[in-house]
């Protein structure tokens, strides 16, 4: 069967109240959940990040953290945004997590009907009667940022609502995904503007929960080494967003990430590894704030890269990193 266009309220959500999923982000404040970790700092640097917002004309919201230090650097950190395409790092991860109990699994070939296909799907696009193996379209959701792949991938786990329960076990208490691509790039406010009855934070993350997700994954030595080893072989791989945290790096350091455009949204995250053994986990979310006169989408994705690179070296620095 195709894709649905969205799934029905019980399949997205969790079967509780209604009432408790409005107040669960109150609940989280009071109970410290969404707050700034301890030992996170951004105020030295925060009228840095404020003035590339008004010179470039975003909003940005910014994780880091020294891994081996132990440093916080968070701005607006709690902010929610449409992800896009950065999920699909944490749903290769879950795909390689469930075949670290049976690597029969990456060699598995799925199929697919050709109105399946979406609109960018550059490994996929008219091989569905042959098929590909689960880790062919984990490189290529990955890598490529494959729509048809990551829908592929997202159907074998069991849909968005396995994958959101995939994030709460990796410590996110804040991603919610609800769609399939490519409406998983609309936030819940988008859609309901359109006349649809959808929670706001559908579709939607914070980089503070991401950041935690990836430090869950990455570094907490419950998660198996052969599914984190396949993932960052995976993640350095990535051929997109060469003009954001790529842009940033000193000569020698190692680039293991994964972007996300789409709808006013320019992101990226991930794991830079320095010569010396040092790591760094990266999360930055940047958002369009005003239509620039006679600049077309490319010229946009560019300005906002341009924020992203200054600020992640503003971080970095900071850092001392």
């Amino acid at each position: 069967a195709a894709f649905p266009v969205s799934l029905p309220r019980e399949t997205c959500m969790p079967p509780i109240s209604r009432v408790f999923l409005f107040l669960f982000p109150l609940l989280c404040v009071l109970l410290g959940t969404v707050c700034p970790a301890k030992g996170a700092h951004c105020s030295e640097i925060a009228p840095t990040l404020a003035d590339l917002e008004r010179r470039f004309a975003c909003d940005i919201s910014l994780a880091a953290l020294d891994v081996q230090g132990g440093e916080k650097v968070l701005y607006r950190a709690d902010n929610r945004f449409a992800f896009c395409s950065t999920f699909k790092f944490f749903l290769v991860a879950e795909v390689l997590r469930k075949a670290d109990a049976d690597r029969s699994l990456v060699g598995k070939r799925l199929f697919w009907k050709e109105n399946e296909e979406q609109e960018w799907s550059p490994a996929t696009r008219g091989r569905g009667g042959e098929g590909m193996s689960v880790i062919a379209l984990c490189e290529a959701a990955m890598t490529l940022s494959d729509n048809t792949a990551a829908n592929l991938l997202l159907r074998l786990l069991g849909g968005p609502f396995a994958m959101t329960k995939g994030m709460r076990a990796l410590g996110d208490r804040d991603f919610l995904l609800c769609d399939y691509e490519p409406r998983l790039n609309y936030t819940g406010t988008e859609l309901a503007n359109r006349g649809e009855n959808r929670l706001p934070q559908a579709n939607t993350a914070t980089a503070a929960g991401f950041l935690q997700a990836m430090r869950t994954l990455l570094f907490d030595r419950a998660y198996p080494d052969f599914s984190r080893n396949l993932l960052l072989q995976l993640a350095g791989k990535t051929r997109t967003g060469t003009g954001r945290i790529q842009a940033s790096l000193p000569k020698g350091a190692t680039l293991f990430h994964k972007t996300g455009t789409g709808f006013g949204n320019v992101h990226d995250l991930a794991l830079v590894r320095y010569p010396n053994g040092r790591e760094c986990l990266l999360v930055i979310f940047t958002k369009n704030t005003q239509n620039v006169e006679k600049e077309d989408q490319a010229g946009r994705v560019a300005r906002q890269e341009r924020a992203m690179s200054e600020a992640v070296r503003t971080v970095l620095e900071y850092l001392g990193m």
